[in-house]
């Protein structure tokens, strides 16, 4: 069965870019590791949605030991927090290495 399509709140979507953006003027590697890191966070939501704490509103809260983030999403798989259906692996090109370097 393939993966539901997971959709990003638009401005969820800038405050990522905006954070790639800031990592990388300190420091490359740090930009990277960050995106790995929100990558990986997506793939243990999208492995085990229910496994998050519950937040307001009908959310789940993702929150990273890393670096200074969390993912809310949906408690529920079929709704949406924004339209657009931006596949994963769409929403992670936009944040994928070749496009750090220099």
């Amino acid at each position: 069965m393939a993966a539901k399509p997971l959709d990003f709140h638009p401005e969820a979507l800038e405050e990522w870019k905006s954070a790639v953006a800031q990592y990388l003027e300190r420091n490359e590697t740090a930009a990277v590791d960050f995106v790995a890191e929100v990558d990986q966070a997506i793939d243990l939501i999208a492995a085990s949605p229910q496994r998050w704490p519950k937040g307001l509103h009908g959310t789940r809260k993702f929150v990273s030991q890393r670096f200074s983030f969390a993912v809310v999403y949906p408690r529920e798989r079929n709704r949406t927090a924004s339209p657009g259906n931006r596949s994963r692996a769409q929403a992670s090109r936009i944040l994928e290495k070749p496009a750090l370097g220099h």
